[in-house]
């Protein structure tokens, strides 16, 4: 397992589009920054608060494209997956490695980028601490879902789903589904509670809270991402183990 980890390091860090989804990620980061500095205060309110709410709603928007960092690194891998197995090595091992190769390192960037606007935000716009504490418990708040999806995203792209296929579905899954699900549950029991936990309306919440000010820790986030990394894991590995290359 670890010196195949260490060779999917080495093919990962050799390939140009980790680069360029690395960088143009941060360079988003810094263009929201840019934008809501040259805008008129007449029109726009540049403080902390507006800034930092407004970049948590471009981040949700924004990491429907950083989960493609995994379709981008590891697509169109038939003939290198039918000569790792030729080598022996188990379709688990590969499953599992890919996966943790490209979350952390997705995780680094996603660190980056939050230390980059939290840099520029502290350097152009007036400063509030108060403000930036709700913002890294947002963060804190975001990722357990943002793991979910790039797991749920590798599982796809594991088991060679088209890429317009697997776009469809995580933007339905982490936006539409859970008022999707809370109109269909209604017609049944009266006060539904259930849909509030799903995915897509959990990452509302977080949005929410910090525009309105009231952000608090959401154990249920990291719950409900934790609930659909396992079922994602028992499920991908288990019809990645079946599939044919």
């Amino acid at each position: 397992m670890i010196n195949y980890l260490a060779s999917e390091k080495y093919r990962l860090f050799r390939r140009t589009a980790f680069y360029i989804s690395s960088v143009g990620y941060l360079l988003i980061s810094c263009g929201i920054t840019v934008v809501y500095k040259n805008m008129s205060d007449s029109f726009f309110e540049t403080t902390w608060l507006f800034y930092f709410s407004n970049l948590l709603i471009t981040v949700v928007i924004n990491f429907f494209m950083v989960v493609l960092f995994n379709s981008l690194l590891m697509g169109k891998n038939d003939g290198v997956l039918k000569q790792t197995l030729a080598f022996g090595i188990s379709k688990q091992t590969i499953f599992l490695a890919k996966l943790l190769i490209t979350l952390g390192v997705l995780l680094v960037v996603f660190a980056a980028g939050v230390i980059l606007t939290v840099f520029l935000g502290e350097t152009l716009f007036t400063a509030d601490p108060g403000i930036l504490k709700d913002y890294f418990i947002s963060i804190s708040n975001f990722l357990p879902l943002f793991i979910s999806m790039f797991v749920f995203g590798h599982v796809l792209t594991m088991l060679q789903i088209s890429q317009i296929f697997r776009i469809l579905v995580l933007f339905f899954s982490y936006t539409l589904a859970g008022e999707l699900l809370y109109g269909i549950l209604r017609l049944f029991v009266k006060n539904e509670q259930l849909s509030y936990y799903f995915p897509s309306n959990l990452l509302a919440e977080v949005v929410n809270q910090f525009f309105e000010g009231r952000v608090s820790p959401m154990p249920e986030n990291w719950i409900a991402g934790g609930i659909v990394v396992v079922l994602c894991l028992i499920i991908g590995l288990s019809l990645f183990n079946r599939k044919d290359f």
